[in-house]
């Protein structure tokens, strides 16, 4: 079918399931020029043509604000094409892409030949984050050349300036993520793990505790409400961490979180069966504290969810000492089929998981054009088919990183077919558009702080 429809300028989704608060409702999804024109009961008799969803449940294109696409150095690990058609099979129709590559984006030059090097080859829509680390003049600049928002890692910096950073990002009143934990604590735990000889892999947990996080998430949103930044929390893996945000944010702080799938569906004794394919960093908590954070996802406390897709090539996660396991897990083509399998063991709601997949990120960034199933947002669809049952196999994965801590594993919904601005991009398992596709995604224009 997907062929027939790659030139339909106005064309309907008949039969498709869509999650509302209220329950699962069937609909028809009218598109005209990319955007979508209506939800209708019928197909409309003047439309080009229509697609059978064949009552698949119909999302709104998922948008993950979180994950790395490697490419330049790193290509060996994932480039701009294998990562967006992972994307694509994945559900996602719009990723950002985080700056700590190799050379690392923290310069305006940097960021444009990056995004003259995506657009070549991307299969989705990216935005790309920055380093924000070389003055205000460079974040000016590098606001000015399409960063969609800017990131740094506690941990390799002094609270002194990220406290600077945050000043000077607010005056462009771009958003700032933080991968928060805490140089100090963590120092602590390595000089401890040094005399005490712990370099074994299921130390993980123990060498980066809770408390390196819920610290640095403290002194962060202290720090934005200090300089007035527009914070975002990066994966979460605390229940402190969500309740500091809701804390800070009931007192004007402009600040949001996110947590990610494998937080919410492994705990730390994944890193004892499966040694290195289960590091990431912060690392996965106990399964006591991964149950109380599903309650803060239940209570709305996390704003997000994203995939922090971090591959790696399989030989950099099979070694024995903590110390050379590069962290991170891939995750675009496990994140839908784990929340969906979720979902239907009332875990969590499909309005809930639309909610965080599709509209919120897509209001953390500015992106008002799309996250919704609406009339006049992109026609950025995904149909899932909700009744079939497969096990998660990461040799067939279209990432370069053909490995997963959840190989094996039986989920439920897989993806059938993608919409990208109306287009059929994917059905079936095939992409159906070529490289270059993709657009970059600009940010909002605003009016810069002086």
């Amino acid at each position: 079918m997907g062929r027939d429809f790659y030139s339909k300028s106005f064309f309907a989704v008949d039969d498709a399931k869509i999650p509302t608060p209220e329950g699962v409702k069937s609909c028809c999804i009218v598109v005209r020029d990319g955007k979508i024109d209506g939800l209708v009961s019928s197909p409309p008799a003047s439309v080009e043509a229509v697609y059978d969803a064949k009552g698949a449940l119909a999302l709104p294109g998922l948008i993950d604000m979180h994950a790395h696409l490697r490419d330049w150095e790193y290509g060996y690990k994932e480039d701009f094409a294998s990562g967006t058609a992972s994307a694509l099979a994945g559900g996602f129709t719009t990723v950002v892409d985080m700056p700590n590559t190799k050379p690392p984006v923290d310069t305006a030059q940097l960021l444009r030949r990056r995004i003259i090097d995506a657009s070549q080859r991307i299969y989705v829509d990216v935005g790309f984050y920055a380093f924000p680390t070389k003055g205000l003049e460079e974040v000016r600049r590098l606001a000015a050349a399409g960063a969609l928002g800017f990131k740094v890692f506690t941990y390799e910096m002094s609270w002194q300036d990220v406290e600077e950073v945050m000043a000077n990002v607010s005056r462009t009143s771009s958003l700032l993520l933080i991968h928060a934990e805490d140089a100090e604590v963590l120092e602590r735990r390595r000089a401890a793990a040094k005399k005490l000889g712990r370099e074994d892999v299921a130390s993980h947990p123990w060498l980066r505790p809770k408390k390196a996080e819920t610290v640095a998430v403290e002194k962060a949103l202290e720090l934005a409400h200090k300089t007035g930044c527009r914070l975002h929390i990066c994966h979460v893996t605390t229940t402190d961490s969500a309740h500091l945000v809701q804390k800070w944010r009931q007192i004007g702080v402009q600040a949001s979180c996110e947590v990610t799938p494998h937080h919410l569906m492994l705990d730390a004794s994944a890193i004892r069966r499966l040694g290195g394919i289960a590091i990431t960093n912060p690392p996965l908590r106990s399964l006591r504290e991964v149950r109380s954070l599903w309650r803060c996802v239940g209570e709305g406390l996390v704003d997000a969810l994203v995939t922090d897709h971090a591959p790696h090539a399989l030989s950099e996660k099979l070694v024995d000492k903590i110390c050379d396991i590069r962290p991170g897990i891939p995750g675009f083509e496990t994140a839908l089929p784990l929340m969906l399998t979720a979902a239907f063991r009332r875990r969590i709601s499909l309005s809930k998981l639309v909610d965080m997949m599709c509209r919120k990120p897509a209001e953390i960034l500015g992106l008002r054009d799309r996250g919704l199933l609406a009339r006049g947002s992109r026609a950025d669809l995904v149909l899932v088919d909700a009744s079939e049952r497969f096990r998660v196999n990461s040799s067939r994965f279209l990432s370069k990183a053909k490995y997963s801590p959840f190989d094996g594993i039986e989920v439920v919904g897989r993806v059938k077919a993608v919409f990208v601005r109306g287009t059929l991009a994917f059905e079936d398992g095939e992409v159906l558009v070529k490289k270059g596709f993709g657009e970059v995604v600009e940010p909002r224009r605003q009016e810069l702080r002086r």
